[in-house]
C-alpha cells in the first residue's frame, strides 16, 4: 500500500519496526497453518473410503467378479467305462456352443464374505464419524457427506449380498 504521508514508499519500514505488529502477524501465519494441517488431516480420514466416489459399482463389481475362476477354463473330467478319468469333451462342447457372450467367471463364497465383511466394516466406520468438527475458527459440517458415503456403501452392500 502506497504512503499517503509521501509520494514514493510504503509502510514496510514501520511495520519492522513495530514487534507487537510483526508478532502478531506472526501469530496469525501461525494459526492459519495449524489450520491447513488439520483440515487436510480430517479429509485423510476420508482417503480409506476414496473407492466410494472413484469407482462406480458397476465398475467395482465387474473387477470383483472377475477375480473369480471361470468354469470353462477349469479341467472337467469324467469316469470312462474303464474306470479311469479322461476329460469331459461335451463340457466343452456344450461351453462352446451355449456360452458364448455368457461371463461365467465368479468368485467363491469366501471371497463374497470377505467383501461383505470389508464393506460392514467401512460401514461401520463411517457412522462412528463425527458429524460436525471444529477446526480452529472453522467449523465443518459433514453430515451431508457422510449420509450420502452411507447411502453408497449400503447400495454396494446390497449389490454383493444379493448377487
Amino acid at each position: 500500500m502506497p504512503r499517503i504521508d509521501t509520494n514514493s514508499g510504503d509502510y514496510l519500514v514501520e511495520i519492522k519496526d513495530q514487534f507487537q505488529l510483526f508478532g502478531a502477524m506472526q501469530n496469525v501465519t501461525n494459526q492459519f497453518n495449524d489450520i491447513v494441517q488439520a483440515t487436510n488431516d480430517f479429509i485423510d480420514q476420508y482417503q480409506d473410503k476414496q473407492f466410494l466416489w472413484k469407482e462406480t459399482l458397476e465398475e467395482s463389481f465387474e473387477a470383483f467378479l472377475n477375480t473369480g475362476s471361470c468354469p470353462r477354463e477349469q479341467k472337467h473330467v469324467k469316469i470312462n467305462a474303464d474306470g479311469e478319468e479322461e476329460e469331459d469333451e461335451t463340457f466343452k462342447w456344450m461351453a462352446e456352443k451355449i456360452l458364448v457372450g455368457v461371463k461365467t467367471k465368479r468368485p467363491d463364497l469366501e471371497a463374497f464374505d470377505e467383501k461383505i465383511t470389508f464393506l460392514t466394516d467401512i460401514k461401520n466406520e463411517i457412522k462412528a464419524m463425527k458429524n460436525n468438527v471444529d477446526i480452529g475458527w472453522l467449523r465443518v459440517n459433514a453430515t451431508p457427506f457422510i449420509k450420502e458415503l452411507e447411502n453408497t456403501i449400503t447400495l454396494w452392500i446390497n449389490a454383493y449380498i444379493s448377487f
